[in-house]
């Protein structure tokens, strides 16, 4: 990907805005993932940027740590995740459409 040049935003940079989070967080796949990073290796902009948003995230981290729900609740909503995918995979979802017959 081009670096920016500064003056004006090239897709990759608009890419990098868009992804950013997801970058810091390897939550971006493989090849997504090391097109953006060769591009901030060019771009001083979105190095910037990405400087930026990493140390927000390590204060959030620091002052907020993430909550872990306590096992009775995780179990919970684990058995109603799967009782809903059953219930929608016995549900014909055109079923509740409206039908219009039309005679040629």
């Amino acid at each position: 990907m081009p670096p920016s040049t500064g003056l004006v935003a090239s897709p990759a940079c608009d890419a990098v805005r868009d992804h950013v989070f997801e970058l810091l967080d390897a939550e971006l796949a493989g090849d997504a993932a090391a097109s953006l990073r060769r591009h901030v290796a060019h771009c001083d902009a979105c190095r910037a940027r990405l400087a930026h948003e990493a140390r927000f995230l390590a204060a959030v981290r620091r002052t907020a740590p993430i909550a872990v729900a306590p096992p009775a609740l995780r179990a919970r909503l684990r058995d109603e995740l799967h009782r809903t995918s059953a219930d929608d995979a016995a549900t014909d979802p055109l079923a509740e459409l409206p039908v219009r017959l039309t005679l040629a």
